[in-house]
């Protein structure tokens, strides 16, 4: 099929009338002149129910993929989400984890009782580090 505009006329086709159907875009029209009663009784002429048929076929498909999208990147957002949560709470545990093994580590005593200086010498110089770099 061809597509036609109002006044085109195909090469080595017949005169188009103003009744004859026009195609636009997917959608087979009437073609509409001026006089209103014969809009009236313009018909589908040529468009059997199959051709209509297809084209809402058509539609229902493209609205279909249209979901299947749309719900493809909700998915994906949920999914980025759910993975920087998660990178999240293993940096909270991380970090939680370090804390405790320093308060471990500074809690420590000596047999008399006293605290041993190896772990309080290395807090000192891990925070100097940290002072420095920044």
């Amino acid at each position: 099929m061809q597509i036609l505009g109002q006044h085109d006329r195909a090469v080595g086709d017949e005169d188009i009338s103003r009744n004859e159907q026009t195609l636009v875009g997917n959608m087979i029209k009437p073609h509409h002149s001026g006089n209103r009663e014969n809009n009236m009784h313009t018909q589908w002429n040529g468009a059997s129910t199959e051709t209509r048929g297809r084209v809402q076929v058509q539609s229902k498909i493209e609205k279909l993929k249209q979901q299947s999208e749309k719900k493809e990147e909700e998915e994906k957002l949920w999914t980025e989400k759910r993975e920087a949560i998660a990178r999240q709470q293993e940096a909270r545990d991380k970090a939680q984890c370090e804390r405790k093994d320093a308060q471990r580590k500074m809690r420590k005593k000596t047999q008399r009782g006293q605290p041993v200086m190896k772990h309080r010498i290395e807090h000192l110089l891990d925070t100097l580090q940290r002072q420095v770099a920044q």
